[in-house]
This record gives C-alpha cells, structure tokens and sequence, in this order.
C-alpha cells in the first residue's frame, strides 16, 4: 500500500486520547497533519468533526480541533455476539491554528 501522508507519522506518546464524540479513543499516531485513532463503536461517524484532544501524562489539551474523516474501518470484533466493533479512525486536521499545532508536538512518542 503507498503512503498518501504528507508529514511524518510518529506514535502517539502514552496516555494520549480524542474525545468529542461518541466516546474516548486511544490516539495510537500523529503527524502534523492529522491523527490516527483506535475506538470502540457501531455508529456511523460523520464527515467532519470538532474533537479534544488529551494527553493525561504530560496534562496537555487541544481544545477544538476541526477534522475531517479519511478512514474508519473495522479491525475486529469485542465480542462474537456483539454489535460494536474494534475500529481505526483516520483524521485530517482542518485548517489547525500555530498554537494547536504547536501543542501537538507534545503528543509525538518522541523526544525532541
């Protein structure tokens, strides 16, 4: 498969999480252009979103961040019976101020 990102993913540093919509999700990559996310669901998300974004360990917030959808898809099953699943969220940033993007240097795995 050929990488379509333009910026650099790094993995998303410990207890990095997105809220704002229909639950907590584990930010699991970064890059300056958007995120990738782990989430439990069985709702179809929307196009576009406005999104926290949170980091417990370094008590970091980034309020409001617009988004826009590029994957969800279904990873896997919770349970064998049970309608929600294990999915994976791609998002793009939406026009991200300088400080967002600023703030969101403390979310990358990696020291600088």
């Amino acid at each position: 498969m050929e990488e379509k990102r333009r910026h650099n993913r790094y993995p998303a540093s410990e207890m990095t999480f997105m809220v704002g919509f229909n639950g907590p999700a584990q930010v699991v990559d970064v890059s300056d252009s958007g995120i990738g996310v782990r989430y439990k669901g069985s709702e179809e998300l929307p196009e576009e979103m406005v999104v926290d974004l949170l980091n417990a360990t370094k008590s970091v917030i980034i309020d409001q961040v617009r988004c826009r959808k590029v994957r969800d898809e279904t990873v896997g099953r919770v349970a064998v019976f049970s309608y929600i699943s294990e999915r994976r969220l791609g998002l793009e940033f939406l026009n991200p101020t300088a400080e967002q993007l600023s703030a969101l240097e403390l979310f990358k795995g990696i020291e600088n």
